[in-house]
């Protein structure tokens, strides 16, 4: 009785650290993927900017953009740091295209 309790235990134990581990993974997955999306979108943004030269009314396109970007560094700002990689997080960077 004593033996199955600790194995009961330790594979209980175990499980609960596979599900903790998955959980961070899947965070992190999801926060890579955010930060690739807002890539591809700064990049998409520098597109218009640089052609709002040719096309005028890009301008308005980029000022929509720039005040979204704004608004959402703001909330971006607000997310706590992941816990496998604190300190990391830089809206700031990645707006400004580091």
């Amino acid at each position: 009785m004593h033996l199955s309790a600790q194995d009961l235990k330790y594979a209980s134990s175990t499980i609960q650290a596979d599900l903790d581990r998955f959980q961070r993974q899947k965070v992190a997955d999801l926060r890579e993927m955010a930060t690739s999306l807002a890539r591809s979108h700064r990049d998409w943004c520098k597109k218009v900017w640089c052609n709002s030269y040719l096309y005028p009314s890009l301008a308005d396109v980029h000022i929509q953009n720039l005040a979204a970007w704004k608004e959402a560094k703001k909330e971006i700002d607000k997310i706590p740091d992941h816990p496998n990689h604190p300190g990391t997080q830089d809206s700031a960077a990645t707006i400004n295209g580091r």
